[in-house]
This record gives C-alpha cells, sequence and structure tokens, in this order.
C-alpha cells in the first residue's frame, strides 16, 4: 500500500510544483507551524514532537494551499518551500 501511495504523490509532481508557482505568485505567503504527536510512528517515541507546515499564497481571491510534514526535530530551522516525496 505504500507503494501506491509513493506512486500517486510521483504522479503528483506537476501539480504540487504548480501549486509552489501559484503560491509564490502573490503578494504574500503566509506560513504556519503546528506541532503534532504522531502515534506508532517507526523508529519514534510516541511523545516525539512532528510538525505540520500550512503554506498559503497566491491571488487574495483564490489562494492556494500546501500542506508538508516533518518529522525531523526543528534546530531552529525552517520549513522546506519545494517539492518533498
Amino acid at each position: 500500500m505504500a507503494n501506491w501511495a509513493i506512486q500517486a504523490a510521483q504522479k503528483c509532481m506537476l501539480l504540487i510544483k504548480l501549486l509552489i508557482g501559484e503560491i509564490r505568485s502573490g503578494p504574500v505567503i503566509n506560513i504556519d507551524e503546528t506541532t503534532v504527536q504522531v502515534m506508532k510512528e517507526e523508529g519514534r517515541s510516541d511523545k516525539t514532537k512532528s510538525y505540520m507546515w500550512i503554506f498559503r499564497g497566491g491571488e487574495p481571491e483564490k489562494p492556494a494551499l500546501i500542506y508538508q510534514y516533518h518529522n525531523d526535530t526543528r534546530g531552529g530551522c525552517g520549513p522546506e518551500f519545494s517539492v518533498r516525496v
């Protein structure tokens, strides 16, 4: 089943790149960081923080959104606003 999800993500790469371009084309980009707790993630404690980043931008009348999940520690760095699979 994981292979299906990976294949679906790879097929959506063009759409994701278009969304990134749309977000960058607007006058303002809003970014939100929310900590999340993921249960039963392989190789990680249930108490370890993960991060969900939300990017919003583009034309104010029709904004575009991208969500990125990061399971690594933040270490003072922000999210990558690029395509990751």
